[in-house]
């Protein structure tokens, strides 16, 4: 006999891969075989099958459930219990006559009885919680199987699974405790830390289906759920342990994990995933992870990643990494990444972006930004893509930010100088956001045949080093200048493109000089003075275009700046 166990022992009963090699084995004894290198509990009746019956086993590579397939006869049904698997006879030409037979007992360890045990029937959802005496009662509807299995579990105490006769009983069911080592060693199946336990359904799931779900150590799959609340559904109090294909809740459900398609008036609470479509008309949660559609009026909140869309009135929050489209009319968070798109009316926070985020107030990326925010306030940590907003903040960056303010921490671009040129004699310059695109506020003022005059602008700016570490700018700036005449002011607007050379980059200390280029236009309203063209020392360009005065000429400026002020 050649036995070899694949590397990778899959914590599920479906996915375990197993290679036997053996030319002659009993029935019995390979199906214990296969039981103990695929890491699983087995539970059947041996005078349901022919266990002394010799096989010829020779499998590569195989899930269990497919050798369970080649070697059972077809009338024996599988039944995954977690990490227990349980093999009912099913007779053939239903001869089993239906009937309601009635189970009770009492449960204890070391003659002590035990409160709160989860005695549950597999077959149904049939199930019962121990009181301070031990005791229990539960209803089975048999005739489908020739037997009933009867599942006992409590935290702390090692899982029973028991075959009883079809006919009403007393039992008396003993447990053995689990060593403190067996506690700390690998816990049920559906681990608590599987998902997350969110307090809301602490709140809105009775605590005898809260005992009930934390206790079994199986799901039960189920095609469908009705549910008026948790507790008050077709899945009865073990409905925490199903999960069902479609589920339609009247005011809320509660389910281990959707397959399809969950419908409900108020809300929707899935413990551990939702593979489909979640519609709620206040909430939907989900412990773990998402592969379809959220939407509600309210919120939707993930325990861990979902791959898909969320759709709310009010906020979505993600624990772990989003993939796909979030909206909301307030709130997108995703504690991981997002990739995809966020948007919001209010607020999207990520922890990385590859993606892009709207928003109609803030965005914001807790680590790095790959993707592109479009928002009156956007924040990076860490910008690597773009930013376009009112204002936008970075601790670093090598993207780019494009607004009317963007400051960056770390490789920003922050120079505060003072220039002057051919009109205006005193001008104090703001310069911020990145050296390959900073913005630019301006303020001064000049003197006209002693009249002052002021002029205050925004402009854009992109800083270049040549090989010797000499930077040069190239400035583009918007001034819109007024000054007094005859009691009322006359505005003009100037263009001014300017060319930039700096004395060398280790300097904080920046002297900047260079030609410009600038286009004055006005609208002139006291025709009988001459003085709006004498602005300008002299224009290669002097021109009337309809009501606008266009003068255009080549000056000069010189400045004195101080880098990295802040």
């Amino acid at each position: 006999m050649h036995i070899q166990l694949n590397g990778q022992t899959e914590s599920n009963f479906q996915s375990r891969k197993i290679s036997i090699s053996n030319p002659s084995i009993k029935l019995g004894d390979a199906l214990l075989l296969i039981a103990e290198e695929a890491k699983f509990n087995l539970s059947f009746n041996p005078v349901i099958l022919a266990v002394d019956s010799l096989l010829n086993i020779n499998v590569k590579q195989k899930t269990a459930a497919v050798v369970f397939e080649q070697i059972l006869p077809k009338n024996i049904v599988v039944r995954e219990m977690g990490n227990s698997i349980i093999l009912q006879e099913k007779p053939a030409n239903n001869i089993i006559e239906k009937a309601t037979i009635s189970i009770e007992g009492i449960v204890s360890s070391s003659n002590m009885p035990i409160e709160n045990v989860l005695v549950f029937e597999v077959s149904g959802l049939t199930s019962d919680l121990s009181d301070e005496n031990g005791h229990f009662k539960i209803e089975v509807e048999v005739g489908e199987f020739s037997d009933i299995r009867l599942s006992i579990a409590k935290e702390g105490y090692r899982d029973t699974l028991l075959s009883l006769p079809l006919e009403d009983q007393n039992v008396e069911i003993k447990l053995e405790k689990l060593s403190p080592k067996e506690i700390e060693g690998p816990p049920h199946a559906i681990s608590k830390k599987g998902y997350k336990d969110f307090h809301i359904s602490r709140v809105l799931v009775p605590k005898k289906v809260q005992i009930r779900t934390e206790d079994a150590p199986f799901i039960v799959y189920r095609e469908f759920q009705f549910s008026i609340f948790p507790g008050l559904s077709t899945n009865s109090k073990m409905s925490g342990n199903v999960e069902n294909k479609y589920s339609l809740n009247l005011i809320g459900g509660y389910s281990y994990g959707t397959g399809a398609l969950e419908l409900g008036s108020v809300f929707n609470i899935d413990r551990k995933y939702l593979e489909g479509i979640q519609l709620a008309g206040a909430f939907n949660f989900v412990g773990g992870k998402v592969d379809g559609v959220q939407m509600s009026g309210a919120a939707n909140i993930v325990g861990e990643r979902i791959e898909g869309v969320q759709l709310s009135g009010g906020i979505n929050f993600v624990y772990g990494d989003q993939q796909g489209l979030q909206m909301a009319g307030g709130v997108n968070v995703n504690l991981g990444n997002t990739e995809g798109a966020q948007i919001s009316g209010g607020y999207n926070q990520a922890k990385d972006l590859d993606g892009l985020q709207l928003s109609g107030g803030l965005n914001a990326v807790i680590g790095t930004n790959h993707g592109l925010q479009i928002a009156p306030i956007n924040y990076s940590t860490i910008l690597k893509g773009k930013q376009i907003g009112i204002v936008n903040v970075a601790d670093s960056a090598t993207g780019t930010p494009i607004g009317l303010f963007s400051f960056v921490r770390k490789g920003g671009y922050q120079q505060l100088e003072f220039s002057a040129d051919e009109i205006s004699y005193g001008n104090l310059n703001l310069k911020m956001g990145v050296p390959h695109f900073y913005n630019i506020f301006s303020a001064g003022f000049g003197y006209h045949q002693d009249d002052l005059f002021w002029n205050y602008g925004l402009g854009v700016g992109k800083e270049k080093r040549t090989a010797a570490d000499r930077p040069l700018n190239y400035e583009l700036k918007f001034h819109w200048l007024f000054k007094e005449v005859n009691n009322s002011f006359d505005h003009y607007g100037l263009v001014k493109w300017q060319f930039l050379i700096q004395n060398k980059a280790k300097h904080k200390l920046r002297i900047s000089y260079g030609p410009s280029v600038n286009l004055m236009g006005f609208e002139h309203k006291h025709t009988e003075s001459s003085d709006y063209q004498d602005i300008p020392p002299y224009t290669f360009y002097n021109e009337k275009v309809e009501d606008l005065q266009l003068q255009a000429w080549i000056g000069f400026s010189l400045s004195l700046g101080f880098r990295d002020f802040f």
